[in-house]
């Protein structure tokens, strides 16, 4: 489960899962109003991210083993 904190007019989401070569998100998708906003991870980045402030989005996280998980 993704944590939201709201820092400076943004969204710092941080999330439990493993970043290495063999198991990772590769992006994060909120899609919220008429807006999509994506972000690329990367293996052995940080598992977190900022994203603009909007509410009543929804959260996609891809996983490259297990494909996408929707969270809101």
């Amino acid at each position: 489960m993704p944590k939201l904190e709201t820092i400076d007019n943004q969204y710092f989401v941080t999330f439990s899962h493993e970043m290495t070569k063999a198991h990772y998100i590769s992006f994060v998708a909120y899609l919220a109003s008429n807006r999509l906003t994506l972000v690329k991870l990367y293996p052995e980045q940080d598992a977190q991210l900022y994203l603009p402030l909007a509410f009543d989005g929804k959260l996609y996280f891809y996983c490259k083993n297990h494909g996408l998980f929707v969270n809101g």
